[in-house]
């Protein structure tokens, strides 16, 4: 081929380091922790996309190479293996080709292996490695085998395609070392191994699987091609371009992801890039530019002394060298690539020795891997990237030069100081993840050893920045979105994070603007120094999680009876043997499961150090201070809640709390039990919502859920309707007023909301027929609410209703708080559950009877933690509700506790198929009688609050009650009852007669005519209602009628008399009457214009006479009248 054939072609090869690298753990309980805050649904667009971009790019490539004589694949002399990628809009055709040029030694692997140093006996087990490469591995390789298990590798995609350079890299992270030179990082890890062409697409579908590290060890070749001479296009040196951006998008969707990137080997090369900013730098392209992963350059062979220090190292002389544009640091860290020998695929047991940083890559990946795999062993959960990513270049080994430069990055990576710095956490170290709110800022204090240097550094995911338009070469705008800042102060000294001032040169005298990781180090440390982390400008999105790792200090001396640490309780679990006078410090990790408080526990004081958790799963009693620098997390599942009963001393810190919403898709009235400074957004629904309809995010299945709206730029949740759905009640007018932010408003302990919860973040909104409904949790980090709280609300009515929250983690006695408080109803409060009718109902919780009701509710006197309710006002003017500490009622929980008293009616709405299926209530009403009661209204009687959609009460002269105190009956009493809002077509009233033997007592449906006598006990009653008949649906259908039973009532005759079907679809329907049993009756029918349809005489046979008309009934209503010996009954019949 001649020279001249490529002069209109400028070659850009992509070079191939190492194969996408990524982990995790094996049990599904880990892969949902792993991927709790992921944006699943962005992840599983953004793979869809990224494939379909990848196949055409790949297609448009091939034929532009096949179209210009060039070749789709090439193999150099040396084995370095080319592919084509894509075309680049300039028209560079882009290729993606290999890196090729003691590794576990160097960087300290080897030492937390089985038998090193460290005793940790770190090497992969239950981890799998992903690997995407040029090709793959051969499975039956030898190394593959051993102490992790056999057949370790698995091919994820087709057509198989084995490459000596993708069987390097996975021998490299994990061979079992069958041969000793030849064991890798991660000696009992496995590897899922990917060719190269969709790696992004494919791995945002290994991140939603819970792969934690990946290691790329190809990218865009800089040097030349086909022994042409040097083609490279010197814009693309340190340009921020799509593809960078890309990788980008995916790590801050899938924050626990780190993507692990060989550097390239075109350091030795001179005079190679002619735009670079300055000779011997700027060698970097591609994915090698992006923020968030960990670019890696490549050094000889380390000389290591016997405790695991770092006497000596060089700079491999191929590795190439940064910085970015913008002149971030970059590569990131070192790894040994030299000389490295692994596993080839000519057969079973064939091995060869490779040079590049596609070897140092994986050599630093598989050593991630450890670090991840120790930090669970003690946390019981694996690091965010940021945090694995600021671990390894916090406790790098630094050479070359001081402080970071762009050839090393931050220095050789040094896996036995991170894997020392993890389990020293909480006493001589601090590795704490955080979230920095808009305008926050965060200050602590440290004490410095006195020894070592202190050092302070912060590492965050960053979103996307703004990829490069055109060709420009070094454009040094900053690529950073939310730009984080540490600051370390002491006296009037303040310190500065390091940076680079230029591609050979760097400082730490002032303000890093574009790294998504700053260090500080303070040489001769000596004393106690105030950390302070702030943020530039405005946060994109509202917060930036980050993690902060502090080393070279040294924590109090804190002494506890009951210490948590490295995984386990000493000397024993609190809950077998504590007292109030005990003490609890948790150190590290998180104590959780059977580590967590399962029972009651009274203890003194507790104190969580930074990066350590404690859950609570029972009552709490606190006889001291609560000190809390980590978290501690009241759980909260279907049977229990986590509660802060006792609380003597003061609480400093935040806490979580978790409330369990069970699987109905209904309102719900929730408060919260902490203040928070985040918004409703971040807490409810996970920190995101819906911005169209399109769109769907969930990043933690199992909890929060929508709140829907119309605007999401306000936080809400889109939908088509844009129908709200959290709601606060404004007590002048009485009505419930949709909230106006929730990417804006915070939560208030104590604050009560009406909302409307479906389920988790799973459901899809925007299927008009979807009515499927879900458990979830509600998550909310605060500040605990302690002491009393005093509401206050003027200008209200007689008997209007005020919604209120519970402030506390703790169940509360409303009874005491009502009688606490100032013209507030203490005869009863009302609870909406969410478990009634088809989107809940309220339960009117009577405080006169112990806390029962007439719905059959678990609702009693106990309001929930995270729960909320409302009470009635007695008269006009101002109402003080006022909470104290003393109102604590802690593992008081609700439960089903029906009401009853001698002498009562209870009337129960059902849907036909819920009473049928003994399902829930929709809604219900009692009526009490005693001659001490006043037919009057008075407090004791309940105001009805109205569901949203069944409703039936009594109607005491247009008031509607839902509870009523009345004399005992008179010898003719009617009370007219109230129904509403019905949403179903065919119902059951389940009506219930305690006492009152010396009345008889009736339904009258005035619909259909039916009288029921309800005799003692329960009687049932069928009814349909038909929205295009209004008599049917009428406030008015129907009433209780009473009579004193020694009288003799004129239609005895007619007691509990019948008719059915009715309304009727045929000409034939049935009256029963036990008392006309082997009596004949007249029956007659005429329309409602009194026109006769129908007479003839019928006798009663067994109960029951059966009539049939000659001719076909018309839609319509008609009268049906019977009568015998001068007594009459008519019923009204509804024909379909």
């Amino acid at each position: 081929m001649k020279k001249n054939s490529f002069s209109n072609y400028i070659l850009v090869a992509a070079i191939l380091v190492l194969s996408s690298f990524g982990v995790w753990a094996q049990t599904e309980q880990q892969v949902a922790e792993i991927t709790r805050n992921y944006n699943t649904s962005f992840l599983q667009h953004f793979a869809q996309q990224s494939l379909e971009k990848s196949t055409l790019e790949l297609e448009e490539a091939i034929q532009h190479a096949k179209a210009n004589n060039l070749p789709v694949t090439y193999t150099t002399k040396d084995g370095t293996f080319m592919k084509v990628r894509k075309v680049l809009p300039d028209g560079t055709l882009m290729y993606y080709t290999t890196y090729n040029a003691d590794a576990a030694r160097s960087t300290r692997a080897d030492v937390l292996h089985y038998g090193g140093i460290t005793g940790l006996n770190l090497e992969g087990q239950d981890m799998i490695a992903h690997v995407w490469d040029g090709g793959h591995p051969r499975i039956s390789h030898q190394e593959y085998d051993g102490p992790g298990g056999n057949n370790r590798v698995s091919i994820m995609d087709s057509p198989l395609d084995m490459h000596e350079h993708s069987a390097h890299v996975a021998g490299t992270i994990m061979a079992s070392g069958v041969q000793a030179q030849a064991k890798g990082m991660a000696p009992r890890a496995k590897v899922h191994a990917y060719q190269w062409d969709d790696d992004v697409a494919e791995a945002a579908v290994a991140a939603q699987q819970g792969m934690l590290v990946s290691n790329h060890s190809y990218g865009i070749n800089v040097g030349g091609i086909f022994g042409i001479g040097w083609l490279f296009n010197g814009w693309m040196g340190g340009a921020y371009i799509e593809e960078s951006r890309d990788w980008d998008e995916l790590l801050f969707n899938a924050p626990n992801y780190l993507m692990v990137v060989a550097a390239g080997n075109d350091g030795g090369i001179t005079g190679m890039n002619t735009s670079a900013m300055m000779s011997g730098y700027d060698m970097l392209a591609g994915h090698s530019t992006s923020k968030n992963n960990l670019v890696v350059a490549a050094a000889e062979d380390a000389n290591i002394d016997s405790n695991g220090n770092l006497i000596a190292v060089e700079l491999a002389s191929f590795s190439s060298p940064g910085p970015t544009d913008d002149l971030r640091i970059k590569p990131d860290i070192t790894g040994n690539g030299v000389d490295v020998y692994s596993t080839v695929v000519s057969n079973d047991n064939a091995y060869d020795t490779m040079s590049g940083t596609s070897m140092a890559s994986p050599n630093v990946a598989g050593t991630l891997l450890l670090l991840q795999e120790h930090y669970n062993n003690v946390n019981g959960n694996f690091m965010r990237a940021a945090t694995l990513k600021g671990l390894a270049l916090h406790t790098a080994d630094e050479f070359g030069g001081v402080g970071p430069d762009a050839k090393t990055g931050w220095g050789l990576l040094n896996a036995k100081r991170a894997a020392e710095t993890i389990s020293q956490n909480g006493t001589n170290a601090i590795i704490d993840e955080m979230t920095l709110n808009n305008g926050e800022t965060i200050t602590f204090e440290v004490d410095s050893d006195g020894l070592s240097a202190l050092q302070v550094s912060i590492s965050w995911t960053d979103r996307a920045g703004e990829a490069k338009v055109g060709t420009t070469p070094n454009v040094s705008t900053p690529i950073l979105v939310n730009d984080l800042d540490v600051r370390v102060t002491q006296g009037n000294t303040t310190y500065y994070p390091w940076r680079l001032t230029a591609a050979n040169a760097n400082s730490n005298n002032g303000d890093n603007i574009v790294d998504p990781y700053e260090r500080i180090d303070v040489e001769n440390a000596s004393g106690t120094y105030t950390v302070t982390i702030t943020h530039k400008g405005t946060l994109v999105g509202g917060n930036q999680a980050f993690s902060v790792i502090v080393t070279g200090i040294e924590q109090p001396t804190q002494s506890a009876d009951y210490v948590y640490e490295n995984g386990f309780w000493t000397p024993e679990h609190p809950n077998l043997s504590a007292t109030a006078n005990s003490n609890i410090l948790v150190v590290n990790g998180t104590a959780d499961g059977s580590d967590a408080i399962y029972n009651p526990l009274d203890i003194g004081e507790i104190h969580i150090n930074q990066g350590a958790t404690l859950e609570i799963e029972s009552v709490l009693n606190v006889h001291g201070d609560l000190t809390i620098e980590g978290d501690l997390i009241f759980k909260s599942g279907e049977d229990f809640d986590g509660e802060l009963g006792i609380m003597s001393g003061t609480i400093s810190g935040e806490a979580t709390i978790h409330r369990y919403m069970s699987q109905n898709r209904a309102y719900r009235m929730v408060s919260s039990a902490v203040t928070t400074t985040s918004t409703i957004r971040d807490n409810w629904q996970e920190g995101v919502n819906n911005p169209d309809t399109n769109t769907n995010y969930n990043p933690n299945p199992g909890f929060g859920t929508h709140i829907t709206g119309s605007d999401p730029n306000k936080g809400f949740d889109v939908t088509q309707t844009g129908n709200p759905s959290l709601y606060s009640v404004d007590v002048p007018s009485q009505m419930f007023v949709a909230v106006d932010n929730t990417n804006q408003n915070t939560l208030n302990a104590g604050d009560a909301y009406l909302l409307f919860v479906r389920g988790d973040r799973s459901i899809d909104l925007n299927d008009p027929t979807n009515s499927a409904a879900n458990e979830t949790i509600l998550r909310t980090k605060g500040a605990l609410y302690q002491g009393e709280k005093m509401e206050t609300y003027q200008g209200v009515a007689a008997g209007d209703f005020i919604m209120f929250g519970n402030p506390y983690q703790s169940t509360l006695d409303v009874e005491m708080v009502l009688n606490t408080s100032d013209n507030a109803n203490t005869n009863h409060y009302h609870v909406y559950d969410p478990t009634l009718g088809t989107r809940g109902a309220y339960v009117t919780v009577n405080l006169l009877s112990g806390g029962n009701n007439t719905s059959g509710s678990e609702a009693n006197q106990y309001l929930q933690p995270g729960q909320a309710a409302q009470y009635a006002t007695v008269s006009s003017g101002a109402t003080y509700l006022i909470i104290e500490e003393d109102h604590k009622a802690p593992g008081e929980h609700t439960h089903t506790s029906f009401q009853g008293y001698d002498n009562m009616l209870t009337v129960q709405l059902f849907t036909t198929e819920n009473y049928n299926a003994e399902g829930s209530v929709h809604d219900s009403f009692g009526m009490v009688f005693d001659d001490s009661f006043d037919n009057n209204l008075t407090p004791v009687d309940a105001i009805k609050p109205f569901n949203f959609y069944e409703n039936m009460g009594i109607d005491h002269d247009g008031t509607y009650l839902s509870l009523e105190y009345r004399q005992m009956p008179q010898e003719v009493e009617e009370y007219q009852l109230y129904t509403s809002g019905y949403a179903h077509e065919a119902y059951t009233l389940k009506l219930m007669v305690d006492g009152l033997e010396n009345s008889a007592i009736y339904l009258e449906d005035h619909y259909t005519g039916e009288i029921t006598l309800l005799e003692g006990g329960e009687v049932a009653y069928n009814f349909t209602v038909d929205q295009g008949e209004p008599l049917s649906m009428a406030t008015d259908r129907f009433t209780i009628r009473t009579e004193n039973v020694l009288g003799v009532p004129n239609n005895d005759l007619f007691a509990n008399i019948s008719l059915y079907p009715n309304p009727t679809s045929d000409n034939t329907f049935y009256i029963n009457a036990p008392q006309l049993n082997g009596k004949s009756v007249d029956v007659t029918i005429t329309d409602l214009g009194g026109r006769t349809i129908y007479t003839k005489t019928l006798d009663f046979d067994s109960n029951q006479i059966t009539v049939s008309t000659a001719t076909s009934l018309a839609s319509g209503v008609y009268l049906v009248t019977m009568e015998h010996d001068g007594a009459m009954h008519t019923f009204k019949l509804v024909k379909k």
